[in-house]
């Protein structure tokens, strides 16, 4: 892992001489944040990722979080903001829209967990929602199996053109995209993409 503290203030640097446009300052952040999410996987999980793989999650995240801006100005506006402005609270649907929120909870020693989905409208009223057991192998997995749930759940209300959110980046990026999921989850993100093409559904990260 390299030497965060280093690599801020390099960064720092270049951005102060004017030699580092705010996109690629942004673009540094999410790196950083996803190395550093990579070491204390490795150090209180001992679980290991390669380097290709935790620059493709942080160029996903990133991705999301710039799609996510609707104009150039607000763009701008985000770009040379301070970390504030990352929200915390629940953004509601357009009016008369409905959105749902998915996620997971997953235990590595039971290899179990529980998913939970929640169906609300523009108002922030609560219109449906379900708990359940998952039992997964992994909390990537976990997760994928709580979105695809979102997407059954959707479809069993006749709901389309609606959105899905979930804090797993990754998972969304895949979700969204033609890339080539892990092997574990390979079955699920296939089903999710053939759910969101048939409702239309749209997918969103949220942190």
């Amino acid at each position: 892992m390299c030497n965060l503290a280093n690599l801020s203030k390099i960064i720092k640097e270049e951005i102060d001489k004017g030699n580092l446009e705010p996109i690629i300052f942004t673009k540094a952040v999410f790196l950083c944040w996803f190395i550093w999410k990579a070491r204390n996987d490795l150090v209180f999980q001992s679980s290991k990722q390669s380097p290709i793989s935790t620059v493709t999650r942080a160029m996903g995240a990133w991705d999301e979080f710039f799609s996510a801006t609707e104009t150039t100005s607000s763009t701008h506006r985000l770009l040379h903001s301070s970390p504030s402005l990352h929200y915390s609270h629940w953004i509601p649907p357009g009016a008369g829209s409905l959105k749902i929120n998915c996620d997971a909870s997953w235990s590595r020693d039971l290899k179990k967990g529980w998913g939970g989905i929640i169906l609300r409208d523009n108002h922030g009223h609560l219109v449906d929602g379900r708990r359940f057991r998952i039992s997964s192998t992994s909390a990537f997995h976990a997760e994928a199996s709580v979105l695809r749930e979102a997407c059954l759940f959707a479809k069993a209300l006749n709901l389309s053109s609606i959105c899905i959110e979930n804090d797993n980046a990754q998972l969304i990026s895949l979700s969204v995209s033609e890339l080539v999921p892990p092997w574990e989850a390979l079955a699920i993100i296939f089903d999710i993409r053939l759910l969101a093409s048939e409702l239309r559904l749209s997918f969103c990260w949220t942190p």
